[in-house]
């Protein structure tokens, strides 16, 4: 009963401010699946995306076509995805498909690919201000450079 009321709320994140999305989504996902009614995710998911295109939306659409298909399938939505808005989350996606499907100096290259790009997203804030640009790894009302409330949000990376 909580997890029906959670999603209930959870799905007003998105309408309130679009920025919040992927703080949303491992949460939307989760309580669909902690209540066995996972048939209206996907259709949701691609509504939410039409409506607020995010790589997290995206990844969100990836993780259940490979559920309810295979990986391939959710490998080829992604790149096709990823062909026409690139994200280094989805880059590594896909790297990370591509590893378990390679082996000898290929498998190697992807090894140092995946490492430089999970560099690149630990140097990147996870939260920027949109007034300012001030970056951060957590979470702030308040920035702390221009003082201006509720505009730090997750960045789209």
């Amino acid at each position: 009963h909580q997890h029906f009321k959670a999603l209930r709320y959870l799905k007003k994140i998105p309408i309130q401010d679009s920025g919040f999305i992927t703080e949303a989504i491992p949460k939307i996902v989760f309580c669909p699946e902690k209540l066995g009614t996972n048939n209206g995710l996907l259709i949701y998911l691609y509504q939410l995306l039409k409506e607020y295109p995010s790589i997290s939306v995206v990844l969100a659409i990836a993780d259940q076509i490979k559920k309810r298909d295979n990986e391939l399938v959710a490998a080829n939505y992604l790149a096709d995805f990823m062909r026409r808005q690139p994200s280094l989350r989805g880059l590594t996606y896909l790297v990370d498909f591509h590893l378990s499907r390679t082996t000898g100096m290929v498998r190697e290259d992807l090894l140092m690919l995946k490492q430089l790009m999970g560099n690149l997203l630990i140097s990147k804030p996870t939260y920027q201000c949109v007034q300012c640009g001030f970056g951060c790894k957590h979470l702030l009302w308040q920035c702390p450079r221009c003082r201006t409330w509720g505009q730090i949000k997750p960045n789209q990376i």
